[in-house]
């Protein structure tokens, strides 16, 4: 076919309609209330009956409970501008504000975003770390709805801790002179094979991307705990769920340990735009009177042991939580001796 009738072929296929399909941008997605409520894994929360205690006096005339619950939420997004949670999860969070922080003037992409050198991959993610507001969790499931009953909730409002994209030391990178003094900052240890916890920045170098992301988590989170070294917080957050993370969005997740071998968990843990949202667990224990157990009971939430989707350290130990505290697989040649771990998949 000679130049001319290509060019008229062409010219009639756009009119008809039949042209090549130009490349659409992806679409970013959006999360609203009904899908982060979703999003938390009901089986992470293992209402645990212990044992006798003693509420007013030496007397055993209480009991001894325990079970984790969600505190913090960590948006990762691959563009700056772009709000993974919806409007009317963001008013519950912020208000009336759209955004606490001013965005730095970085450009629409925010710099390279996967970078391929031989067998490495280099990574980087703009993140939002919020308290997760009690009144979503206590909706997820009857059995968070329960522990209502049991340690109680302060009903906790959303808070925005730290929104990366206001924050320049979130972008340095350790090419960088001043990514080098981060990295060198003791602002954390290992995070097994997931990488280090330092520096508290967006880049990072792993093969697999979902086990990035969750590092990437895992850093904002300390970062917002962290307010040091001129960092960015706009409210700095308590430690406490650092060392219990669950994938929740695009594919809800059991709750693991940081550093947990990505083939357990990662299938479907990033949307199409390598988007993701997660969730960070705290462990909760208290002594509590046998009317409140009824209650519990009454909702149908207590299963007498951890709960069947939860990976992290139980029975609950104080002050073992901290990654750095909490064993790590640290060797890839560890993978076939891991226990197999049902409903993992999709």
């Amino acid at each position: 076919m000679n130049g001319f009738r290509r060019g008229l072929v062409w010219a009639l296929a756009s009119a008809c309609g039949l042209g090549v399909a130009q490349a659409q941008p992806l679409a970013l997605p959006e999360l609203n209330l009904a899908a982060v409520t979703q999003a938390i894994n009901a089986g992470c929360i293992g209402i645990h009956v212990e044992g006798p205690c003693s509420c007013n006096s030496n007397v055993p005339d209480c009991v001894m409970v325990s079970y984790y619950a969600p505190t913090h939420m960590v948006s990762v997004t691959k563009d700056p501008a772009h709000q993974l949670l919806a409007e009317d999860v963001r008013a519950l969070i912020l208000g009336d504000e759209v955004s606490l922080g001013t965005p730095l003037a970085f450009g629409g992409s925010g710099g390279v975003k996967t970078q391929v050198d031989g067998i490495r991959t280099h990574h980087f993610w703009d993140v939002q770390v919020d308290s997760l507001p009690s009144v979503l969790f206590q909706a997820s499931s009857p059995a968070a709805f329960a522990t209502t009953c049991l340690c109680g909730t302060d009903n906790a409002p959303g808070v925005r801790h730290y929104e990366s994209r206001t924050d320049p030391t979130w972008r340095l990178d350790l090419s960088s002179l001043a990514g080098q003094l981060l990295d060198r900052q003791p602002l954390g240890g290992p995070l097994g094979i997931w990488g280090n916890l330092s520096p508290l920045s967006g880049f990072i170098v792993h093969v697999s991307a979902p086990a990035a992301a969750a590092a990437i988590a895992t850093r904002a989170l300390h970062a917002a705990i962290n307010p040091a070294h001129g960092r960015r917080i706009l409210t700095p957050a308590v430690p406490g769920a650092e060392g219990c993370i669950q994938p929740g969005w695009p594919t809800r997740k059991p709750c693991i340990r940081p550093g947990t071998h990505p083939a357990q968990w990662e299938y479907n843990a990033l949307d199409h735009t390598k988007t993701a949202l997660f969730f960070f667990w705290q462990a909760r224990r208290c002594c509590v009177e046998p009317a409140q157990l009824s209650c519990a009971q009454a909702v149908g939430a207590l299963r007498g042991g951890p709960g069947e989707a939860n990976f992290c350290p139980y029975p609950l130990l104080p002050g073992g939580f901290a990654p750095g505290l909490v064993p790590q697989i640290d060797d890839v040649t560890a993978v076939p001796e891991l226990p197999s771990m049902p409903g993992l998949g999709g």
